[in-house]
């Protein structure tokens, strides 16, 4: 556990449970095992004990599903494909610079054969004026992921 969140945890256990709550960094220390809900294959690469499993996408469907309009229509855009472009919610849309949100945008008309979905989000209103008048960018504010991808 980092020790800044194992600090707040073990004062939050303290102050509502018990204020002789043992430290969760050494409950941690401990524990026969430590479920990590990521994705090994994208988590930082970096040394890790036996203990530790990654249980990522844990309770997520198999299969993916059809995929429902707009999307399906979405998928069907572009000479040469689509590209899914999603920062996730670590970085939202709105948080880039924009110079950062102009080289995206000038990537985007660069590559005019093939069609772009960008997850943005909702306060992203200049990705919104810098994507007016291109024809192969769809701006979203969700996207079935696991269905596009599927």
């Amino acid at each position: 556990l980092h020790r800044y969140g194992a600090h707040v945890l073990t004062s939050k256990f303290r102050e509502l449970a018990d204020p002789n709550f043992p430290n969760v960094r050494e409950i941690a220390a401990e524990s026969a095992l430590c479920f990590v809900s990521s994705d090994e294959f994208l988590d930082v690469a970096r040394p890790i004990l036996h203990k530790t499993i990654y249980i990522g996408g844990f309770g997520v469907p198999n299969e993916a599903q059809p995929l429902d309009e707009p999307y399906r229509s979405m998928m069907r855009k572009g000479k040469k494909g689509v590209i899914l472009v999603s920062l996730g919610t670590v970085v939202p849309s709105s948080k880039l610079t924009d110079q950062m949100r102009e080289d995206f945008f000038k990537l985007f008309k660069h590559f005019s054969d093939y069609h772009f979905i960008w997850k943005i989000d909702e306060q992203d209103e200049k990705a919104r004026k810098l994507a007016a008048g291109l024809k192969n960018i769809d701006l979203v504010r969700w996207i079935p992921q696991k269905d596009m991808l599927g």
